[in-house]
């Protein structure tokens, strides 16, 4: 009895020895998972320092049955802009060409027929070949199949004359004016030479007006050659604004460069309106843009205000009474006008007289 008593408490002493340790390894790892807790740190993270996460490596197994498609560089370039000269017009295969341009969210299609006779695919000499094409612009909502030949304001597509067509290649050759990108240079120049096959549809002519557009791109800035004035008057029988004079002295021509250094932008007061006048600049040396408008209204406090516009045939009219006038002021907007500064000039003085004899 004794023996056996002894034996089991040298079994007891054996089993605690061999459990200490264990115990505290426990307590350890325990303690170790406390403390990556207290921290926030994801042992999954240690864990995976050294052998893959299994949920991880299922992921990366699945991709073995996926087929490569595309690779995209996330990083944006930098668009290096510089200046390009215009090419001289190349041959192309014939299409019909839906053109967008964009600016901000706002889009416009301009439509380049070049296909309808001469075939699809056909090749087109600019300058030689007959396509009896058009240039067609889209307002929104207008299709390509929605052609009509004039301007009214119902339609939602309008197909260029020859002096519009010409106007839209010199707005694109005034494109390489500015820095641009290879890629907008390469499109200015396609789309110009679908133009081009189109304005002069197989006549003679086309090498000089490249040459006359090109050359008048590298020469000096565009200088102010006459300054037209017109005014609206109220009794005239002639369609309105009529043109009261012409200025073309170089002390004129500078008087009014002087009016234009101040662009303070200013909105136009409520008060009545005593008159309003058109002033039509005409530059030399500038391919697109040759001609700009600014209006000018004369307040009955004697003040006056300059604004920038685009003139339309809107601001043209048969007869002219106070009361169009603000039909004019509403199509021009009462922001962004300036003050005259020379309230008291003989210039000034000239336009009353103007005024009085209007009415």
């Amino acid at each position: 009895m004794g023996m056996e008593s002894g034996y089991k408490k040298s079994a007891r002493i054996e089993t605690i020895i061999v459990a200490i340790p264990i115990v505290i390894i426990i307590l350890f790892l325990i303690g170790c998972s406390g403390i990556l807790k207290f921290f926030k740190i994801d042992y999954r993270l240690i864990e995976a320092s050294t052998s893959g996460r299994y949920e991880v490596l299922d992921q990366i197994r699945e991709l073995e049955e996926y087929k490569i498609v595309n690779v995209q560089h996330m990083t944006k370039g930098i668009v290096q802009l510089k200046t390009f000269k215009v090419e001289y017009p190349k041959d192309f295969n014939a299409g019909k060409f839906k053109v967008s341009f964009q600016k901000g969210d706002k889009v416009k299609n301009v439509i380049l027929q070049t296909e309808e006779k001469v075939g699809h695919y056909a090749r087109v000499i600019p300058g030689e070949t007959v396509v009896d094409g058009y240039i067609q612009l889209m307002e929104e909502g207008g299709t390509a199949e929605d052609i009509t030949l004039n301007s009214s304001e119902n339609n939602k597509t309008v197909v260029l004359n020859k002096a519009e067509e010409k106007y839209f290649i010199e707005m694109l050759y005034k494109r390489f004016d500015k820095n641009i990108s290879e890629k907008d240079a390469k499109y200015i120049n396609q789309v110009k030479d679908y133009a081009l096959a189109i304005y002069f549809n197989g006549k003679k002519g086309l090498e000089s007006f490249h040459k006359k557009l090109s050359k008048s791109m590298e020469e000096a800035p565009a200088k102010l050659k006459s300054l037209s004035i017109l005014v609206y008057k109220e009794k005239s029988k002639k369609t309105q604004p009529e043109l009261a004079t012409v200025i073309k002295d170089e002390e004129g021509l500078d008087s009014w460069q002087r009016i234009l250094e101040d662009k303070r932008k200013l909105k136009l007061p409520e008060g009545k309106i005593k008159g309003v006048f058109i002033y039509k600049e005409e530059f030399e040396g500038k391919i697109l843009g040759s001609t700009e408008y600014y209006i000018f209204a004369k307040m009955e406090s004697g003040e006056g205000y300059y604004k920038k516009f685009k003139m339309t045939s809107k601001f043209e009219m048969d007869t002219y009474n106070a009361e169009k006038v603000k039909e004019l002021i509403k199509n021009i907007g009462r922001e962004n006008w300036f003050k005259d500064q020379y309230p008291e000039s003989d210039h000034d003085l000239w336009r009353d007289s103007l005024l009085k004899e209007g009415k």
